[in-house]
């Protein structure tokens, strides 16, 4: 039976069904479209205020290591220490250009009653070490963990061109306290450390020595290895932009894809999408729905972290 065939009764039912369906199609449709969007925005205002948490927790640690450091650095106690090396350098007459001498019972006797203390105060805040740099010569006088670069010439020696070289320059050059990013640092077997030095004054105002603490990967997991509040797949994560190459490490562990691959210094060959979005946000940071390196569709949240390094 044609529809022009159906008796007027008929046309009237089926015209007062499809009138009734339609509004309730586009009722229930944007019904949800708009319940889609405001999980969407729950999820994102959740995620918001854990990443505002974690970011907060980083840049308190960063200013906890700058306080710490200033205390030692202006310290009685260092000054004595740093008094006693060098009256100790003039009594073996040490050249500048050679690695300093640490095997002396003379070296053992002065050092020996502070490395205790001090080793105390860094298995207590978690630092890996502490260590003293002569300013006029580049030599390591002291470390606490006594490693091989202990008593290396940072200047003529094989650590020249390494981070705690970097650091002990930046310092030396400008007076301030500089951080330098985490790198393989070879006197620690290589592992991924990060150094924040400051200077040391003499009584008058002269820099003689630069005090440095060296930091490991673990201070930054533990912040970002919480999960709370993500879920099974969600996770937080931290990034280094570095901005003459345009490349990316992680500057935190990712747990949740890599295959346990994706640790502090691991560069991807494949840069997401979203990590030069957080580049190009800065500060203002930024949230959205992105794919990941695996081709999987995420919602992320991002932001520069206020520390002296480009992280996000």
């Amino acid at each position: 039976m044609r529809f022009a065939d159906v008796p007027i009764r008929g046309k009237l039912i089926i015209a007062f069904i499809l009138i009734g369906i339609l509004p309730l199609a586009v009722v229930g449709f944007f019904a949800f479209r708009l319940g889609t969007q405001s999980l969407l925005d729950r999820a994102f205002d959740k995620m918001i205020t854990i990443q505002s948490f974690k970011k907060k927790q980083v840049e308190n640690a960063f200013s906890r290591f700058e306080n710490d450091l200033k205390t030692i650095a202006s310290s009685e106690r260092l000054g004595k220490l740093v008094a006693e090396l060098e009256n100790y350098r003039h009594e073996t007459n040490g050249a500048a250009a050679l690695p300093f001498s640490v095997d002396s019972s003379g070296y053992r006797q002065i050092t020996g009653q502070y490395r205790s203390s001090y080793l105390e105060y860094l298995e207590t805040y978690g630092y890996h070490d502490l260590k003293l740099i002569s300013s006029l010569t580049g030599q390591v006088v002291f470390t606490v963990a006594e490693e091989r670069d202990l008593g290396a010439n940072l200047i003529h020696g094989r650590y020249k061109e390494s981070s705690l070289a970097e650091t002990w320059r930046e310092v030396v050059n400008s007076g301030k306290i500089a951080v330098i990013d985490f790198s393989p640092y070879e006197p620690s077997n290589g592992m991924e450390s990060l150094f924040i030095g400051a200077p040391v004054y003499n009584s008058g105002g002269v820099i003689v020595c630069v005090a440095v603490l060296q930091l490991t990967p673990a201070f930054v997991n533990a912040i970002m290895d919480s999960r709370d509040g993500l879920g099974k797949s969600g996770e937080s994560y931290l990034i280094r932009w570095f901005e003459h190459n345009g490349k990316f490490k992680f500057r935190s562990n990712m747990l949740s894809m890599g295959s346990g691959n994706y640790v502090v210094g691991y560069e991807l060959e494949q840069t997401p999408q979203y990590w030069k979005a957080a580049t190009a946000r800065s500060f203002d940071g930024g949230h959205n729905q992105y794919r990941d390196s695996e081709g999987k569709e995420v919602l992320v949240v991002f932001n520069r972290l206020n520390i002296p390094l480009k992280w996000y």
